[in-house]
């Protein structure tokens, strides 16, 4: 038996719905809590320091560093200090500078300077600083566009999934930059597509030169074209050496795999805080405090009892707690994301199945319950249509509001 004395439903009235909300918010948002202590100052530490997540995570740098590698070997994108891939829009701030100082070395009266201390300070361009600056082997090192798509695609052309065209200067001046159309307002009306690399013409060379340093409202308009057309280029390039390019697509592949078995690991761990938590907020509370009472139902003067009136049994709890299980489960959702992991709700548990795809069954459960407990005349929840039970306020009892109807109707008959 579950409790010492019977509890009579009849005895009681049904608790009503508002209080009963608030009593399943209380036991559900506790468990959360319960939950997401546990991982993060007990569970978590002690998962970091097993010999197999150690293990795992090795592998997770080592695979990453070879993507990142891969990536960096293409020069769309580049490494920071703190071996992290710098963003295309911070590094098209870098190309839209190097831009302005090549296009400086192109007209005699307009030279490259910036501002410090609110004096003008000129800088020499050197030729090695170039855009169209090209090493011993032939590489462009100073334009990423232009390496890209003249040397590392071309010379790794093989290595891509799916035939790809060799690009020349006039391909990129005209498919990419697109110089010759909707982007001609930017160079001057002799630059040359077949041999000339991309740089600006004197007025809007000038007009971006005050606007670097004096942030002028002129050049807003031509700065922000620029960084548009840098970052769209070398967007579209990354797509395709991530679709496209074999050695990439090969290291991510196997990036993943480790990537997806150490999410696994940590979405487990994740599991194991909750069923934890679930057993310390509900098994101890009813058995201390009987009648299937949780600390909500302790607080609000809530009880279990059984719809035929009988003497509440262990498997009426154990059933009400496992669907109440199932339903608290989704409360897992909140967790990833209080600790910023929230890609871990895509890992997998079992086999195809998601972390995900459980915490949503979980939802359409509550979905389920809340429609089923409004619509419901003894405002049962689908755990207590399950359990054969209904919640009882032992504040009120069934006798007093008798009472309490035969006194109103005394005094309307007056």
């Amino acid at each position: 038996m579950f409790n010492d004395n019977i509890l009579d439903s009849s005895t009681y009235k049904t608790a009503k719905k508002g209080r009963r909300l608030v009593v399943m918010l209380i036991d559900y948002f506790l468990v959360l809590l319960v939950s997401f202590s546990l991982f993060a100052l007990v569970i978590q530490p002690i998962f970091n320091q097993l010999p197999s997540t150690k293990e795992v995570e090795k592998q997770y740098k080592e695979k990453q560093d070879l993507v990142l590698d891969e990536i960096v070997s293409t020069h769309l994108q580049k490494k920071n200090s703190k071996e992290n891939l710098v963003s295309v829009s911070s590094e098209s701030k870098n190309y839209i500078v190097k831009l302005l100082k090549f296009s400086t070395t192109k007209y005699q009266d307009v030279d490259y300077y910036e501002l410090k201390q609110g004096k003008k300070e000129y800088v020499e361009i050197k030729t090695e600083e170039f855009l169209s600056y090209r090493d011993k082997d032939g590489f462009y090192q100073n334009d990423d566009i232009l390496y890209y798509y003249l040397n590392f695609r071309n010379k790794n052309k093989a290595d891509y999934v799916s035939e790809i065209d060799t690009y020349s200067l006039i391909d990129v001046n005209a498919k990419l930059l697109k110089l010759d159309n909707e982007n001609k307002s930017l160079v001057s009306s002799d630059f040359d597509m077949n041999a000339d690399v991309f740089h600006l013409s004197k007025e809007n060379t000038k007009i971006l030169l005050d606007y670097v340093n004096y942030n002028t409202e002129s050049g807003k308009e031509l700065y922000q074209k620029l960084s548009y057309l840098y970052r769209s280029v070398i967007i579209n390039a990354i797509s395709e050496v991530e679709k496209n390019y074999t050695p990439y697509i090969n290291k991510m592949n196997e990036f993943n795999t480790v990537y997806h078995k150490y999410s696994s690991m940590l979405g487990w761990m994740l599991v194991l805080a909750y069923v934890i938590a679930f057993l310390i907020c509900y098994v101890p509370f009813q058995l201390i405090f009987r009648h299937g009472r949780t600390i909500g139902y302790r607080f609000f003067s809530l009880a279990m009892s059984r719809t035929d009136q009988m003497e509440l049994r262990v498997w009426n709890v154990i059933v009400k707690d496992l669907v109440t299980f199932i339903m608290t489960f989704s409360s897992i959702f909140f967790m990833p994301v209080l600790l910023g992991k929230i890609d871990l709700l895509s890992c997998y548990l079992f086999g195809p199945v998601t972390l995900f795809q459980m915490i949503l069954f979980s939802f359409l459960m509550i979905v389920v319950s809340i429609v089923f407990f409004f619509i419901s005349k003894s405002n049962q929840a689908l755990s207590d249509f399950a359990s054969q039970t209904i919640t009882v306020d032992l504040r009120e009892k069934e006798e007093d509001f008798m009472i309490e109807q035969d006194k109103k109707e005394n005094s309307y008959g007056k």
